[in-house]
């Protein structure tokens, strides 16, 4: 099992100005977000963790229980709801509140590096489609089908420290 303990400095983003725009972020807010390199500190400590994020502009800190409902300050000073489990490796977090809900974010642990992966699932709007006409010649009903866009963050850890209650 990886060191979850440890400071880890933004390297790299893939696919974030999209990303964002896809949320519907603006311009500048996504411009902003894009020149700001967040360092994080995990601290874990059993099922209790907390998650520090340094910006330049601010300081954001999340303490949750894994698989307990928890209320999280975002960086522009709203509140979501979100629920975090752990699979091995992976920390998932589940946003039910908000537009963010919508967003799925995966942090995955290894030797040297938090990947954090964020996923937007939005279900397409219900419509008839004219192909196929297997239904008396109203059209098939589609639905289900799902938008995805993925943005991609790589932490560099370079302060994993044994944890605070190992000897």
């Amino acid at each position: 099992m990886v060191q979850f303990n440890g400071t880890y400095k933004l390297e790299k983003n893939e696919n974030l100005d999209e990303f964002l725009s896809k949320m519907d972020v603006g311009f500048m807010k996504r411009k902003l977000a894009l020149s700001v390199k967040p360092t994080v500190v995990v601290e874990v400590e059993g099922d209790k963790w907390k998650l520090v994020t340094h910006t330049p502009a601010s300081t954001v800190t999340w303490t949750f229980t894994l698989g307990a409902e928890v209320t999280l300050p975002t960086n522009d000073g709203r509140e979501v709801r979100a629920v975090f489990t752990l699979e091995g490796d992976k920390l998932i977090q589940k946003t039910l509140s908000g537009k963010e809900a919508e967003v799925d974010n995966v942090r995955e642990f290894t030797e040297d590096a938090l990947i954090m992966l964020s996923v937007r699932w939005r279900p397409h709007r219900l419509r008839f489609c004219e192909a196929g006409r297997h239904d008396g010649g109203r059209g098939w009903l589609c639905c289900g089908c799902v938008a995805v866009w993925l943005c991609v963050a790589v932490y560099q850890g370079f302060s994993c420290a044994q944890p605070r209650w190992s000897s």
